[in-house]
């Protein structure tokens, strides 16, 4: 905006300073091949000036220069078909401008109609009263949430030929009303009021001020004060909206600062005429509000170029090393399946993997997925090509996995493919820990009188969650760990005892709650001091049941504690390779109970393939309430999905 420009160069120019100007004043097409490729050349704004050209002619440079209080002393041609072109600024500049300073506190208003008027008494001040007023020449009082008393005041000033070029609002600094409501009430009211009269009155040719102090968090915090003002940012987008003849601004002052240095950075937003911006003074910086193209931070894996792919990792340690490389399809045996995956569920497992922490070792990733068959071994007979379904499945973060038919169920259609796979890993361990292992010695059965208590640490992750629905059905009183940030969320399921799960406080919280007893079952994937203690709380006869891959007690060194007591090591990986026919039982148990509504798939967050890094560090911190599940998109072609291609006759 060529107009607006040349204002802001008058106000860095010393009175009678000067401005020289080298510019083309008619098309060259050698400047449209250079210059005309790039975004800059055409974006000017002021279209009434220009309409589709961003030179000007030397007559049009000559009157804009005037109307921007420049008298023209001299334009010569120059070579390269441009004109130097030579101004001299007026030293009666400051003369056009005319300030409206709508302010709360006279003093504050006087001071800063003194500061940007320079000593001159080209601005008029108003303030908060009972009714309309003119107390001296350049000062009224005004009730300002009268919408009659702005249109007095506006004829007012009409009629003595005063024409603002810049209107302040001050007035949402101060406000005396008693009650918060009544604050935010008067202040947006008022604001109101007084820009309906602006529009009433065409005021056209004027920047608008909208002031306030301490609205914008900028910290992650606002101060009551700041609230109360906070509407005006809102009233400030909505006039750049319906009425940007206004050139409407929205200063926001430091509220830490002292007066003088708030005005001082108010004058410094006026006198550079920040036209239509949102901006923020905190410890002398400005701050501007902008929308600009977000930069992850995040690093996304590389799909292999029309390649199936296989996560794996570089070198364990950290889940940064994790990448995606092409795939080596293995083809069904004659009791196998293959599966295109849809979406796998993390578990805790994977994450130990990736940080070299389990205790023995392993060279693939993912237990459990969702999707769809693809191809059937010959023995196959209960799948066919196209069923969706559910599977226990190691390797499962590869985009095609081959499992036996045994660790395969068809997927319910009241499901999804994220909720289905909430199921397996989670599930089948619960309903393993808590039903199976149990029959051997179930203290809660020989009490039959008795509610069986149970402590389930980690009750807000996935198989913690899947724990407390198996043992809320059987109804046993239930006793849980968690982060105190999901103590709110477990109380949600109709957990009435929740206690920390990050120090060792749980243990005589669940004494005290239980006169001392302890409980008689403990589901426990903690480790160190925190199984000690849950040992230390297990009554004699009860049963510990550990799903913990860390620092595994033996039943000796168990023993040497609790001699009485049942202890049960629940490895479902180690169980589905033993008994592979025990899986597919409880795999059918399960789904036939969230076919029936007695159990209920868990919440979820979902990150996608790409995304895995993320997805692993994300359960490592612990941030997760249920399920954390890793998509997989389709992005490979079905004619060309790798090197081996499949067939309806079900051969390679």
């Amino acid at each position: 905006n060529l107009e607006r420009t040349l204002s802001n160069i008058r106000q860095l120019l010393n009175p009678q300073g000067l401005l020289i100007i080298v510019e083309g004043t008619q098309p060259v097409r050698w400047f449209d091949l250079t210059f005309g490729m790039t975004d800059g050349w055409w974006k000017f704004t002021d279209k009434q000036l220009r309409a589709n050209y961003p030179l000007i002619s030397r007559n049009k440079w000559q009157e804009i220069l005037l109307n921007t209080d420049f008298t023209v002393e001299k334009i010569q041609e120059s070579s390269l078909q441009q004109e130097v072109i030579i101004a001299q600024a007026n030293h009666k500049y400051r003369d056009r401008h005319h300030y409206l300073i709508l302010a709360g506190k006279q003093e504050i208003g006087t001071e800063l109609g003194n500061h940007l008027a320079q000593g001159d008494r080209n601005y008029t001040l108003v303030t908060a009263g009972a009714g309309y007023r003119q107390e001296s020449a350049n000062q009224y009082q005004i009730n300002i949430l009268d919408g009659n008393n702005y249109d007095e005041l506006f004829n007012n000033l009409s009629q003595h030929s005063i024409q603002p070029t810049h209107i302040i609002y001050l007035r949402a600094l101060n406000d005396s009303s008693s009650s918060l409501e009544l604050k935010i009430d008067n202040n947006t009211n008022a604001a109101l009021h007084f820009v309906q009269a602006l529009i009433r009155h065409n005021f056209n040719e004027t920047n608008l001020y909208l002031v306030t102090r301490g609205a914008v968090s900028l910290e992650g915090k606002i101060s009551s004060v700041g609230l109360i003002q906070f509407p005006l940012h809102g009233l400030y987008k909505t006039i750049n909206l319906e009425h940007p003849e206004l050139n409407c601004s929205c200063i926001d002052l430091d509220p830490r600062a002292n007066l003088e240095h708030q005005l001082e950075n108010l004058i410094t937003e006026i006198q550079i005429e920040s036209l239509g911006e949102q901006v923020a003074w905190r410890n002398n910086n400005r701050k501007v509000a902008r929308l600009s193209r977000y930069q992850s931070e995040k690093k996304l894996l590389a799909l292999p170029e029309n390649q199936a792919y296989h996560l794996g990792i570089k070198r364990k340690g950290t889940p940064k090393n994790l990448k995606l490389t092409s795939l080596q399809r293995r083809l069904p045996q004659v009791d196998e399946v293959e599966i295109k995956v849809k979406a796998t569920g993390l578990n805790f497992i994977d994450v130990l993997d990736t940080l070299d922490l389990l205790p023995f070792s392993k060279d693939w990733l993912g237990v459990e997925c969702t999707g769809e068959i693809i191809a059937v071994g010959e023995a196959v007979t209960n799948f066919v090509i196209g069923d969706e379904v559910i599977a226990l499945a190691m390797g499962s973060f590869d985009q095609y996995v081959t499992v036996n038919k045994q660790m395969v169920v068809i997927k319910p259609d009241h499901l999804n493919w994220l909720e289905a796979v909430t199921i397996p890993a989670n599930f089948l361990t619960a309903s393993y820990a808590l039903e199976e292992c149990r029959k051997a010695r179930d203290p809660g059965r020989r009490r039959a009188k008795e509610q069986t208590r149970i402590l389930i640490h980690a009750a807000a992750g996935g198989t913690g969650m899947a724990a407390v629905q198996i043992a809320q059905r059987a109804g046993m009183e239930i006793f849980a760990t968690a982060s105190p940030s999901k103590w709110e969320f477990l109380h949600s399921l109709g957990i009435k005892h929740v206690m920390n799960s990050r120090n060792l406080d749980f243990a005589a919280e669940i004494m005290q709650l239980t006169d001392g007893a302890g409980v008689d079952l403990v589901f426990n994937s903690l480790s160190g001091e925190f199984r000690d203690r849950s040992l230390e709380i297990l009554k004699d006869d009860g049963h510990f049941l550990e799903i913990g891959k860390r620092d595994i007690k033996s039943e000796t060194e168990v023993a040497a504690i609790k001699p009485n007591i049942s202890y049960s090591v629940i490895d479902l990986l180690t169980t589905a390779q033993q008994q592979p026919e025990l899986i597919k039982t409880l795999l059918a148990k399960l789904i036939n109970r969230f076919s029936t509504g007695d159990l209920t798939a868990l919440p979820y967050k979902t990150f996608a393939i790409e995304d895995a890094i993320s997805a692993f560090q994300y359960m490592r911190e612990a941030k997760h309430i249920g399920k954390v599940i890793v998509t997989h998109d389709n992005t490979i072609r079905e004619d060309n999905k790798s090197p081996i291609q499949i067939h309806n006759d079900k051969t390679y």
